[in-house]
């Protein structure tokens, strides 16, 4: 059971890692865009709120890692 958890967690932090990389340039070139004040769209600023917003996501990831650490049962979503 122990190995089959953290197999499915390493798979999991792999997916997580992958899903970064797609994300990457073009969070990076809408982000100098803002950061150069130019004008960027609506969409690309929901896509940024939205989908390159990956926090959450490693949030649930590190909570699932603590909670197989501390032998506590995952909360239920």
């Amino acid at each position: 059971m122990k190995t089959m958890v953290l197999k499915l967690l390493e798979v999991l932090r792999k997916g997580l890692k992958i899903l970064k990389n797609r994300v990457k340039a073009k969070k990076e070139a809408l982000l100098a865009r803002l950061a150069g004040k130019e004008s960027t769209s609506s969409q690309g600023e929901r896509w940024l709120d939205h989908n390159a917003n990956l926090v959450d996501k490693q949030q649930v990831l590190e909570a699932l890692g603590a909670q197989w650490l501390l032998h506590i049962p995952p909360i239920c979503f």
